[in-house]
């Protein structure tokens, strides 16, 4: 049983916030401490209250390789 799954009635969500790499040098290669923040405040959210049990991808498109 997941996270999400246990604690589904209680009112408490459970998401991944899916990154490969934190550019803390501001060059461009990896996921910004702002893109995470900026996930993080939706998750926090009212609006997201309904999201459980999900993966949120934030890696740029060839980020991968």
């Amino acid at each position: 049983m997941t996270l999400a799954e246990e604690f589904k009635d209680s009112g408490l969500t459970a998401n991944i916030i899916h990154v490969k790499s934190i550019d803390i040098k501001g060059d461009g290669k990896g996921t910004s401490p702002a893109e995470i923040v900026s996930a993080m405040s939706y998750l926090f959210s009212e609006e997201a209250n309904k999201v459980n049990g999900m993966r949120i991808p934030l890696y740029k498109k060839g980020n991968w390789q």
